[in-house]
């Protein structure tokens, strides 16, 4: 995607949108900065919506999962600036833009070198009205038409050859127009599209709906035959891949 940039401020390397963002600084990823901000807090940590002149946006700084979390919060063994976390999703949401699949828009992103290691965040276009559809499951509200609605949406992007590598019910998002999905930092490249590898995504996020267990198994299995049902209307034909190549960053280095 063009107007993509790189600025690199002592131990801060800054991607960013030119067309929103002239000389940002490393201020843009601290919320009490922004004219307004208010805190999200859901999954691993606290995200913040912030806004100002320039528009709304939300800030979400990376955390680690898992096991690893226990002992280190934030940062990640620095390999490269192209292997960062943020640095693959700002290539892997901004690809999958152009071959127009409901992802955010990353508009900046910041990795901060602390020696061997690195942390950082990023800065998303804002999403108006957007719950998880993990929210939607605990609130009750997941019915039968918006598991079919996952459905198609997830067929969308198998039918492109992307397959989440972390798929669960808190990675989809549910706005007013459209499903997205969210999450793409451990994203490397478009597969072909395969029986096997729809079967193994689908698997993931069953798994991740049952640990929530809030539907007893009748209306769980009803609900995911309707998430079935709607993935299988989606015809597979014409399907356009992105290459390899297309996920690699290009930046203008300022």
């Amino acid at each position: 995607m063009p107007n993509s940039a790189a600025i690199v401020r002592g131990a801060h390397t800054i991607l960013f949108d030119q067309a929103l963002f002239k000389e940002p600084t490393e201020a843009l990823f601290d919320a009490q900065a922004w004219s307004t901000h208010s805190p999200l807090t859901e999954g691993r940590g606290t995200v913040h919506f912030v806004s100002d002149e320039r528009g709304s946006f939300l800030l979400k700084p990376f955390l680690r999962g898992g096991l690893v979390a226990k002992f280190v919060k934030n940062r990640y063994l620095f390999t490269g600036l192209l292997r960062t976390r943020m640095a693959r999703e700002w290539s892997a949401l901004r690809t999958l833009r152009q071959f127009n699949l409901p992802v955010p828009l990353p508009v900046a992103t910041c990795v901060t070198r602390k020696g061997m290691f690195y942390e950082g965040a990023t800065l998303y276009e804002r999403i108006p009205q957007a719950t998880s559809f993990r929210e939607h499951l605990l609130r009750g509200t997941a019915t039968a038409d918006l598991f079919a609605a996952v459905g198609k949406t997830l067929a969308v992007f198998h039918n492109k050859g992307v397959f989440h590598p972390d798929l669960n019910a808190g990675n989809i998002l549910v706005a007013e127009d459209m499903l997205y999905l969210i999450d793409f930092d451990r994203f490397n490249a478009c597969s072909q599209r395969s029986d096997k590898l729809v079967y193994s995504n689908l698997k993931r996020l069953r798994r991740s709906i049952q640990k929530l267990a809030i539907l007893d198994h009748v209306t769980f299995d009803a609900c995911w035959q309707s998430l079935i049902t709607g993935h299988q209307s989606v015809p597979v034909s014409s399907m356009c891949i992105p290459s390899r190549d297309s996920f690699r960053v290009t930046l203008d280095m300022h």
